[in-house]
């Protein structure tokens, strides 16, 4: 099994991939973490994707606490790809989309070479990329 991500703390957010023409802004990048920390609780760590074939899809881990016994994980990159919405939609349905998962609080996230592990950075990544996969 490949694993496709680098662990670092916050302060690495930054690194992106020059050549591909999806990426966030250093601004939008300062948006999106205002948000999740506004929302959800402080982003501790991010998860960044090594290899990236379109979008620079990183995950942030918002770890357990005030009340809430579970990870928070979202992706950071999907929406820098605009979806395909229909023209008569897009008042309604945003164009621009992050996705999110909840994990119990004893997850193992120290092996993430075991896809029991794993499985959920695959189906963020797989999710992020569905709007580029389909032309959607």
């Amino acid at each position: 099994m490949l694993n496709f991500f680098k662990k670092d703390s916050k302060e690495a957010k930054n690194n992106t991939h020059k050549d591909s023409s999806f990426l966030y802004s250093s601004a939008e990048m300062e948006t999106i973490e205002t948000h999740l920390t506004q929302y959800f609780g402080e982003v501790k760590s991010y998860y960044h994707e090594l290899v990236s074939p379109d979008i620079h899809c990183d995950i942030a881990v918002i770890p357990p606490e005030d009340g809430r016994d579970f990870y928070t994980l979202c992706t950071v990159g999907a929406g820098a790809y605009r979806m395909d919405v229909p023209e008569e939609r897009r008042e309604k349905v945003p164009r621009r989309a992050e996705y999110m998962i909840l994990l119990p609080a004893d997850w193992n996230f120290s092996d993430l070479d075991d896809e029991r592990n794993y499985w959920v950075f695959r189906l963020l990544k797989s999710t992020a990329r569905l709007p580029i996969n389909c032309q959607t």
